[in-house]
């Protein structure tokens, strides 16, 4: 029996595909069995492309995040916008309705009697000082090696404060603004209110928290 060159690799390539076939089928079936019986304490992995999410106002409003541990909040302060000393702010994305625990944004002028730009879980208040837009104020939230979450601000691409272990994931932010009647109502002069904001942005920097099955 004659075998020719063309023969060899005929019979190599079919050779190839037999086992590609054979290695995606395995491979299916492996996957197929450990999602139907999987292992007790076993993680299901999600590899889901979260999105930025962008809001044009700051009225009071109940939102839903994606729940992740890494991501930056962005609230934009426009131009010529006097930041007055007074009861009123420039609010953002909040834990509480009232403003309790985690909440982002400028009140006050950022740093007179109990304004701030950001306050931690623990009520604490941060602090620095603001006269008048623009200015870009980004929250960086990371996860760290307890658990608990950093908080990094930074003005204008300026690194103004780093706050550790006052932040919280994602998916527990629930609300743009504040509920509290006065303080929801827009203002452009020194009266109490909401001032305007650019935009607010949601930039997630990780994929969603994996669920324990």
């Amino acid at each position: 029996m004659n075998i020719t060159f063309g023969s060899i690799i005929y019979l190599f390539l079919i050779m190839i595909v037999l086992f590609s076939f054979t290695f995606i089928f395995m491979n299916m079936f492996i996957d197929i069995n450990n999602y139907l019986n999987p292992k007790k304490g076993a993680v299901l992995e999600e590899f889901i492309n979260v999105r930025m999410r962008t809001f044009e106002d700051n009225s009071f409003k109940e939102i839903i995040l994606p729940n992740v541990n890494d991501y930056d909040l962005e609230i934009a302060i426009p131009v010529d916008q006097k930041l007055n000393a007074t009861v009123q702010g420039n609010w953002g994305f909040n834990q509480d309705e009232n403003g309790q625990g985690f909440s982002t944004g400028v009140y006050r002028d950022g740093y007179t009697a109990d304004g701030s730009i950001f306050k931690g879980i623990s009520e604490k208040r941060y602090k620095y000082m603001l006269d008048q837009g623009p200015y870009v104020i980004k929250y960086e939230v990371r996860k760290n090696k307890s658990n608990k979450y950093d908080v990094g601000i930074f003005i204008n691409n300026k690194k103004v404060s780093f706050v550790e272990n006052e932040g919280i994931p994602s998916g527990l932010i629930k609300y743009i603004g504040t509920n509290e009647t006065l303080l929801n109502k827009k203002t452009d002069s020194t009266s109490e209110g909401r001032r305007t904001i650019d935009y607010l942005k949601f930039i997630p920097k990780s994929n969603l928290v994996k669920k324990k099955v």
